[in-house]
């Protein structure tokens, strides 16, 4: 990702975008290139995960608890309202569970870089996301100066493939054409 973004030093305005976890990655790339990174998109991201099962598997990240379980977790679905957009998206059967302590530090990462992010950023997220607690993701917004928030009522966690897309959209549209 440093590498992709160091391919666009000599452009006048950076704006970075991700979702999930990759808002997180967005977060990191901000932080350590404030010159170049001039504004942030962060969608659902992924800041702390809902749920007792991935506090308590954060929690004893240290314990070697991920030597010891199965290495890969069942996926049963997507995070997605929109039948139409369900019908069309691709469905991983597992993940490696491991994967999860790289998210784990990347959350440490973004939450550090959250203190030191100087960019206006636009944070999106939907009221009924079941993989990102809202809250978590309320309370960083009101960290990042210059930020504004957009909450969707409808969708889950893929909110620029659900439900209020169009609505998504247009908002991350807007908050960059302001920044021109």
């Amino acid at each position: 990702a440093e590498a992709a973004l160091e391919t666009l030093r000599a452009s006048p305005r950076v704006a970075v975008a991700g979702l999930s976890m990759g808002a997180l990655l967005a977060m990191t790339l901000a932080e350590r290139h404030p010159g170049l990174v001039r504004a942030l998109v962060l969608l659902a991201p992924a800041v702390k995960l809902r749920g007792v099962g991935p506090a308590a598997l954060r929690a004893a990240r240290h314990l070697g608890v991920f030597d010891v379980t199965p290495q890969w977790k069942k996926k049963t679905g997507l995070d997605l309202e929109d039948p139409g957009a369900v019908a069309v998206a691709p469905v991983l059967p597992r993940y490696p569970l491991k994967r999860l302590l790289d998210l784990f530090a990347l959350q440490d990462l973004a939450r550090d870089a959250s203190a030191r992010l100087t960019c206006p950023s636009l944070v999106v997220a939907a009221v009924q996301d079941h993989v990102v607690d809202l809250d978590a993701v309320l309370a960083l917004q009101t960290q990042l100066p210059f930020s504004q928030r957009l909450v969707l009522q409808r969708g889950f966690h893929q909110v620029l493939r659900d439900t209020d897309r169009a609505q998504a959209i247009a908002a991350v549209a807007a908050f960059l054409e302001s920044l021109a």
